[in-house]
């Protein structure tokens, strides 16, 4: 899994500190939440539904899909560092819900035509 982290973040520590993370991918019902991770001010995990993996690393509660990973690598991203993790774990929603995703702007959910092509 590879994500991009600013290198002013305040999440940098915490990943230093624990030298792994959690990717979740929500569902419809969570665009809120996902809107309060979004901005630069973004939410602090204490505001919203969590709990912890064997490993002690938060999951949001609701979360459709979540993968635990190590971090294996980082690159130099000009002011972010690109994060490349292993994964080592993962959890499912007993639920059926549909995805949220994020794309051309905004969140959506994906059809079961999925979202209309983009022109190249």
């Amino acid at each position: 899994m590879l994500f991009c982290l600013h290198r002013g973040s305040r999440l940098r520590g915490p990943l230093e500190e624990s030298g792994s993370f959690v990717v979740d991918f929500l569902t419809h019902r969570q665009e809120q939440v996902a809107w309060r991770f979004a901005g630069r001010e973004s939410a602090h995990l204490s505001e919203v539904p969590h709990h912890r993996t064997p490993n002690g690393l938060p999951v949001l509660t609701e979360a459709l899909v979540f993968l635990e990973c190590r971090v294996a690598d980082e690159y130099d991203g000009g002011d972010h560092t690109i994060v490349l993790g292993e994964v080592i774990g993962l959890g499912t929603s007993a639920e059926e819900v549909d995805p949220l995703v994020f794309y051309r702007g905004g969140m959506r959910v994906l059809g079961a035509a999925g979202p209309e092509p983009v022109d190249v």
